[in-house]
Parts: structure tokens; C-alpha cells; sequence
């Protein structure tokens, strides 16, 4: 490997404003990710960034961005494949969209069960109408789950699937 030259090394300060990344989140990150971001020390012991560090450090935040946890972003970084950034990214997102639909189901059901009550319709713990509410409830609960289960077991246009069977 070529040692790059001291024109070509940042300082964690230097690398800091250039990512737009805390000196200390970067020295955090040193740590979890250390086999993809072990920064060149001077001899003084000081941290040096080459344009590899600064790209690293670049795709890890916009990974965070995406909203991938740390965890998930190691393994990004150790598979070395770009694609897998946004399938994890629209996991997240499928999975705050689950959520958001299950917070709209659950409210909407509650404004009914609330109107009707109004209208005289009696929910007690053993009636038809309470054992539906807590179906769609449980229902509601685990739609987030069931969505993602069934996005990640769906191929996408053109990858698998019946059509190619043909």
C-alpha cells in the first residue's frame, strides 16, 4: 500500500469540518468501525485522515442519514455492497410506514368503537363487538411486523418469480 503524503492527510480537525462530523463522533467511529476506519497516526500520535478515511467517514453518515443504526451500518461496510444501504434504508422506512398505518387503524377504530358507544351500543367484556375490537387490535399490532415480513419475502419486478419460470 501507498503511504499517501502529507499534503494529502487531514487532521481530525480538517476532517471534522470537511464531513461535517464531530471530532468526537469521529473518534467514536473510529472504534466501532475500526477495520474501515483506522486513521494514520503521526508520530506525535496524532490522527491523520486520508481521502479514503474522509469517504468512509462520508458513506457511514449518509448511512446514518438513512436511518441504519450502527450495527447495520458495520455490516454494510464489512459486505461492501452499496445496494444493501437502501434495502436497509426501505426497511426502515417500510417500517415506519407500518407503524404510521397501524397508529391511523388504531385511532380509526377507536373513533368508532367511541361512536357508537355514544349511540348506545354496549361494548362489555364479553360481547361480539368488544371481541372484534380486540382482534383488530391485535391485528393492528402486528401489521408493522407482518409488512416487512411479507416486502422482504416479495422478489422484486424482474428477479425470480413466476414470469421467469416462463
Amino acid at each position: 500500500m501507498v503511504k499517501p503524503t502529507v499534503d494529502q492527510l487531514f487532521t481530525i480537525h480538517q476532517a471534522s469540518e470537511q464531513c461535517g462530523v464531530p471530532r468526537s463522533t469521529l473518534r467514536f467511529w473510529e472504534r466501532r468501525f475500526s477495520p474501515f476506519l483506522d486513521p494514520i497516526r503521526s508520530p506525535g500520535g496524532q490522527r491523520r485522515y486520508s481521502k479514503r478515511h474522509l469517504d468512509v467517514i462520508g458513506r457511514i453518515n449518509a448511512l446514518k442519514q438513512q436511518g441504519l443504526g450502527l450495527g447495520e451500518v458495520y455490516d454494510v461496510l464489512r459486505r461492501g455492497d452499496p445496494a444493501a444501504a437502501d434495502r436497509s434504508a426501505s426497511h426502515v422506512k417500510l417500517e415506519e410506514l407500518a407503524a404510521r398505518v397501524a397508529g391511523v387503524v388504531k385511532n380509526e377504530v377507536y373513533r368508532f368503537f367511541s361512536e357508537e358507544t355514544e349511540r348506545g351500543w354496549p361494548f362489555t367484556a364479553g360481547s361480539d363487538g368488544m371481541d372484534a375490537f380486540r382482534q383488530i387490535c391485535a391485528d393492528a399490532r402486528r401489521l408493522p411486523a407482518a409488512a416487512v415480513a411479507t416486502f422482504r419475502e416479495t422478489p422484486a419486478p424482474g428477479v425470480g418469480g413466476p414470469e421467469e419460470a416462463a
